[in-house]
């Protein structure tokens, strides 16, 4: 199985930066932080409980330990270490939806783990494996044109393409550094653009002003940036407006 395009809609939730259940409405999937770089079973369960009540998806979100850098910079940790503790993340969280009876749509890793399980071949391997392992058997959210998506046709492993709509992208694809000047997407006109072009396969300009296309299953937006729930709102807004939802 190789993925399934929908228009979904995907937030970072469970990170104790907003209120979750403002972001329900608005969105159709979460990824709810297991504890690596944000979260505890507290906020893991709250967390499911307000999705399962807005009939979002629910998606496990593991990350490198780091909550100092909320999980953003690479740490220097063999795959097979962090194996053990990716595994003890989602398994302490698979326990916790269990108990509240709630469905694991996907698996979506965050921050820097995001981009070193789809380029590195040893993290994508590592992810795999574990994926089996633990017999997962839910959908994983991954960039386009990443070694990830090559491993998962290859062991027929469901996957949705993820593209970004706050976010700029490099003329090859990959997501423009935070660091770097309007890496950032903050005018909501702007970002509901680039939804529409994405929605529609068409190429999105990239941070130099050249164009690509980035195909996509589901969208992420993130919520830890100023007005970043003004910004979904108004690009869901026009999205009705425009018949795309």
């Amino acid at each position: 199985m190789e993925h399934t395009p929908i228009i979904d809609i995907n937030a970072d939730l469970g990170e104790g930066l907003t209120d979750d259940s403002l972001w329900m409405p608005w969105i159709t999937s979460c990824n709810i932080a297991c504890g690596g770089h944000a979260g505890n079973p507290e906020t893991i369960k709250k967390s499911i409980e307000v999705a399962l009540e807005s009939g979002v998806h629910i998606g496990l979100h593991p990350s490198y330990p780091d909550t100092p850098n909320f999980g953003r910079i690479k740490m220097d940790i063999k795959p097979e270490d962090l194996s053990i503790i990716l595994e003890k993340q989602i398994v302490d969280f698979l326990q916790i939806a269990a108990a509240a009876n709630a469905p694991v749509h996907h698996l979506k890793c965050h921050g820097a783990l995001y981009h070193e399980v789809a380029n590195e071949p040893l993290m994508a391997n590592m992810l795999v494996e574990l994926w089996k392992k633990l017999e997962l058997n839910c959908i994983i959210y991954l960039p386009p044109s990443s070694y990830l998506a090559s491993l998962c046709i290859k062991e027929e492993i469901p996957f949705w393409w993820e593209a970004f709509g706050d976010r700029r992208y490099l003329p090859d694809g990959q997501l423009a550094p935070r660091e770097m000047e309007d890496a950032l997407i903050i005018d909501p006109q702007l970002a509901l653009e680039q939804v529409l072009l994405l929605t529609e396969t068409a190429p999105v300009t990239t941070i130099d002003g050249s164009s690509i296309q980035v195909p996509c299953d589901t969208i992420c937006f993130h919520t830890d940036a100023p007005g970043s729930l003004e910004l979904l709102q108004y690009v869901i807004k026009g999205m009705k407006e425009t018949a795309v939802m």
